[in-house]
């Protein structure tokens, strides 16, 4: 192996290395953003923005790595997480919601039997699905 062959290889592993020293120090220098997405934080959009512009600061980047990891009181709820539906207000008519369709059920068999016209058979559906409406 000649003098130049060994400077050649040299140089390409001070190249090598100086990229992974790079982004071992990126990676380093992001890890509060890192942290805040990963915990999906509210202001994770913040914090990736300030430790770009400030995290070069030691001060600014213990803040930012903290505030990151902090837990939150309110912690963010997922889309399938939404407050708990309240129970069903009973109906006017005093009926559960499952005597209400058990109602319904019955007038459709009455109906299919053929032993409700179809007036009388509106009529009694009209009435359970809107009690207000008076029957004659």
């Amino acid at each position: 192996m000649t003098p130049d062959d060994f400077s050649g290889v040299m140089a390409v592993l001070f190249i090598v290395f100086a990229i992974a020293v790079i982004l071992l120090s990126l990676l380093v220098y992001l890890i509060p953003a890192i942290a805040a997405f990963y915990r999906d934080h509210d202001g994770k959009w913040v914090i990736l923005i300030l430790t770009i512009v400030v995290g070069w600061t030691f001060i600014a980047w213990i803040v930012l790595f903290v505030w990151a990891i902090w837990p939150s009181r309110n912690p963010p709820r997922l889309p399938w997480q939404s407050a708990p539906t309240p129970p069903p207000h009973p109906a006017p008519h005093g009926l559960s919601p499952e005597a209400h369709l058990a109602a319904m059920s019955r007038l459709q068999d009455l109906y299919d039997r053929g032993l409700l016209s179809r007036e009388e058979f509106r009529a009694h559906m009209n009435a359970l699905l809107d009690p207000s409406i008076q029957r004659p």
